[in-house]
């Protein structure tokens, strides 16, 4: 622990996006290297890792590179399959291979559009009723032959890579706004001429990535992705985690359903649900901070559980504004945290330096022991 008040945790000239961590976009997720500092001061070589809001993965990837088993859990779909991309092993002659086949025989039906025009939407199924508004018909036509043919790919490894780098571009090719979390119609976008373009540039940089991590993957520390329930962790025994890292929402800051909701559609899930669901969801309730804090409470008592004695909860947080006031969410966490009965062994302010927007400029590593 005493290692960790001579790290300058800044790290303002490091890379953030290398192997795999530059895959899909992520809001507010946390740089890499704080993922790994914590890891390698605060457990050893064959220890076991949990990352109860995993994200896009930053925690499992730094895991296994530091050769410790880890296990992330997150309630968003989209998240998990994220994960699970950056941290999955692909030999390089099966992916490339795989790749070349799927981008020849796709262009072949992006070229032949004439027997795909007639791409119906079930005027039941409101989701996808719903998703068309935000294409212009030849670029949402594009974008579903391409879903088609990433469907139709046997290696589910491959399938998934596919699948994130297409959820990459589905905003992008879209009418929505760019610069803004919510959707917006952009009223000056026009169509877009070649979206399998986009869509192999993409796909090429997220192999490239691919391959680079499958040189340094270790099979022994594989991580494995929960689609579940932090408040609920029944997949876990008592007392059998080493370091658990936890970066929860900042209350409501980030509107991951919202951002992510073309990505939702276009996969089959409904965003609507996943606002209900997801910690610091519906953020324009009144009581959208006490709800927040009450399911804290109870992940916090999971992580309890989970923890072995002697062994250190790591929180990374910010404090955010909630209807026009600052929540100074490192007093009321580390408060509640030390009501389950944790004890504060180490605090921290950085800047967040690699942010590209937000409101929230500073965050807190905060460490608790059991």
């Amino acid at each position: 622990m005493k290692k960790l008040d001579s790290i300058n945790w800044e790290f303002k000239e490091d890379d953030t996006r290398y192997l795999t961590h530059s895959i899909h976009r992520y809001s507010s997720k946390f740089i890499p290297q704080i993922a790994a500092t914590l890891i390698e001061n605060l457990s050893k070589k064959n220890d076991v890792v949990l990352d109860c809001f995993c994200g896009s993965g930053t925690t499992l990837v730094e895991a296994n590179l530091l050769k410790r088993k880890s296990y992330g859990i997150d309630l968003n779909p989209i998240a998990c399959l994220i994960s699970k991309v950056k941290i999955t092993y692909i030999p390089e002659k099966l992916l490339k291979s795989e790749i070349t086949q799927f981008l020849s025989s796709t262009k072949k039906d992006l070229e032949n559009k004439s027997k795909f025009k007639k791409i119906q939407i079930n005027q039941k199924d409101k989701i996808r009723k719903e998703l068309t508004r935000w294409y212009f018909p030849e670029n949402f036509r594009d974008l579903k032959i391409i879903k088609n043919n990433i469907e139709k790919i046997e290696n589910k490894e491959i399938s998934d890579l596919m699948t994130v780098s297409f959820s990459e571009i589905v905003r992008r090719c879209s009418k929505a706004a760019s610069s803004y979390p919510n959707l917006m119609i952009d009223k000056e976008k026009k169509p877009i001429s070649s979206i399998i373009k986009i869509f192999e540039n993409q796909m090429n940089a997220n192999v490239k990535n691919v391959i680079e991590f499958s040189k340094d993957f270790d099979s022994k520390y594989k991580p494995e992705i929960i689609e579940g329930d932090s408040r609920k962790m029944a997949n876990f025994e008592n007392e059998i985690f080493d370091l658990v890292i936890c970066h929860p929402p900042y209350v409501a800051a980030v509107p991951y359903a919202e951002f992510l909701r073309l990505s939702l559609m276009w996969l089959g899930y409904d965003p609507k649900y996943y606002d209900s669901v997801l910690i610091g969801g519906k953020r324009s309730r009144k009581d959208v901070y006490d709800k927040f804090m009450i399911s804290m409470k109870d992940v916090i008592i999971e992580i309890k559980r989970v923890l072995k004695k002697g062994k250190t909860c790591a929180l990374i947080i910010g404090n955010p504004q909630v209807h026009g006031e600052v929540i100074k969410l490192n007093e009321t966490l580390t408060k509640l945290i030390e009501e389950v009965g944790m004890k504060k062994t180490y605090d921290i302010k950085r800047e967040r330096i690699n942010m590209r927007k937000g409101r929230i400029k500073d965050e807190f590593i905060i460490t608790f022991t059991k």
